[in-house]
């Protein structure tokens, strides 16, 4: 599979102003490879056969979390009292081996203001070490209900142009049939772009909501409405690695749409 949990220790007590959090995570993240891999990152993706306009950027991830945290400053900062740990995924192994060496032989990781060490075994394969595994032994052969949280916002938008040619931006939520659809739309060209392929034959998802709250996340001066609750999938094996690799809707790259089975 390939996500993995990244676990950090904190060495100051410095906060981290919420309104940044994607954008710091983001550029943490991107200057640990090397200059080829970030470059990568940062303008190249894997296209779907299904419609080549769509490109996905191969990397995805939390933002961090921890069990004990304090909210400071009217709700514009956050400070952590515990550990911390962020998820990280691609649908490259190679790319997902080579940002998680790089984090854990880190010694001094920076995300704002706040600095932190990894706490990583190091021991024999690093990646293997930290990979989340989808247990395969969980689906039938066709289809299997789970349920699912978010662990960030699933955004699904539409941009476009209003009659003063501004650009504008439409989001969609689960209390809307147009949610699924475009979160469905959506992962079917994950798919293509992961597998290679424009056979959907492999392809099972549904997705039913059970509870949800709207959440607004900033990134770069940006403001991004998505949905944050509990979730029903129906799906298979091949589909659930997809989900794993990516997230739901859109904006994976920028830490969003993360959610754990």
């Amino acid at each position: 599979m390939c996500r993995c949990k990244i676990k950090l220790k904190q060495v100051n007590k410095k906060p981290i102003k919420l309104k940044y959090m994607h954008e710091l995570m983001q550029g943490m993240i991107y200057q640990m490879p090397s200059k080829e891999t970030s470059k990568r990152l940062h303008e190249r993706g894997i296209r779907s056969l299904l419609d080549t306009r769509r490109l996905f950027k191969e990397v995805a991830f939390s933002t961090l979390r921890a069990p004990r945290y304090e909210i400071l400053n009217d709700g514009k900062e956050i400070r952590f009292n515990d550990d911390v740990f962020f998820y990280l995924a691609s649908p490259d192994e190679e790319i997902l081996r080579e940002l998680v060496e790089k984090i854990a032989f880190s010694p001094d990781i920076k995300i704002g203001d706040a600095r932190f060490i990894p706490i990583i075994d190091t021991r024999g394969d690093v990646l293997e070490n930290c990979m989340l595994d989808i247990d395969v032994d969980v689906f039938d052969n066709e289809k299997t209900v789970l349920d699912c949280f978010t662990i960030t916002p699933i955004v699904v938008s539409d941009s476009f142009r209003d009659k003063d040619s501004r650009q504008k931006t439409k989001f969609y939520y689960p209390d809307k049939k147009a949610f699924y659809e475009k979160v469905t739309n959506n992962l079917k060209n994950k798919f293509s772009a992961y597998y290679k392929t424009n056979d959907l034959s492999k392809f099972h998802f549904n997705i039913a909501c059970y509870n949800f709250k709207l959440k607004g996340v900033y990134y770069k001066n940006t403001l991004l409405i998505g949905s944050e609750g509990n979730f029903r999938l129906e799906t298979n094996y091949e589909t659930a690695k997809v989900i794993n690799a990516f997230g739901l809707g859109a904006k994976n790259a920028q830490g969003l749409g993360q959610v754990m089975f």
